[in-house]
């Protein structure tokens, strides 16, 4: 890897060069065959000026050879540019180490994430996670702009807990609310899901109910 263009988080869009690959070698075979060819032409037009068939034709076979091996060595420095092929953001979490580096097959070099394609990962309590279900709809708000809430819907909910900065929860899908093209991959919020219409008196005493049933065995 020669050279590394995008920095993680940064927005990118469809085709851009995100890096590019030591290519030092392919560019001096250009200049040899582009040198060459000149030449090859030069030795058709005298050909051709002194009525030599044979010599004008020679020539241009060599120089239709040497127009094949140039067509290959543009395609592999067009290649050594390495584009996005969709517009997103770009999520790997650090490039600073890729240029230098000597990249085997199937490597993974720079990671980018479609506009379109955020996922909300809800970390839900055990005590809430029966009112969810696939297709709830939410509102969500990020810590970055709260004045600026957007809405969508669950679309999966784990069916196993998972430890999250030492709490265990269930984790809640659902993708990124539309016209918010300023997310960003790691941004946190608050995310509102709509579970069914409760009582006033519910939704201010439920946590002490829950306890108590907890405590002292209630049905």
């Amino acid at each position: 890897m020669a050279s590394v263009l995008v920095r993680a988080g940064e927005q990118v869009e469809a085709g851009q060069v995100l890096a590019t690959m030591d290519s030092s070698l392919q560019k001096l075979e250009r200049l040899e065959l582009e040198a060459e060819m000149q030449n090859a032409r030069l030795r058709v037009a005298e050909a051709i000026a002194i009525r030599d068939p044979a010599g004008a034709s020679l020539a241009q076979g060599e120089l239709r050879s040497l127009q094949t091996r140039l067509d290959r060595v543009l395609e592999r420095l067009r290649e050594s540019e390495i584009r996005s092929p969709v517009a997103g953001v770009v999520v790997a979490p650090d490039l600073s180490n890729l240029p230098g580096r000597v990249l085997a097959l199937g490597d993974p070099m720079i990671s980018i994430a479609a506009a379109d394609a955020f996922t909300l990962e809800l970390r839900v309590p055990q005590s809430r996670v029966t009112d969810l279900t696939p297709g709830s709809r939410l509102r969500f708000a990020s810590h970055a702009r709260p004045e600026d809430p957007g809405f969508s819907s669950l679309e999966r909910v784990a069916p196993a807990t998972v430890q999250r900065e030492g709490r265990s929860v269930f984790i809640a899908e659902a993708r990124a609310p539309e016209g918010q093209s300023w997310l960003r991959p790691g941004m946190e919020g608050i995310a509102m899901v709509e579970a069914g219409d409760r009582p006033n008196w519910w939704l201010a005493a439920h946590r002490l109910i829950d306890n108590a049933r907890l405590r002292f065995w209630l049905d």
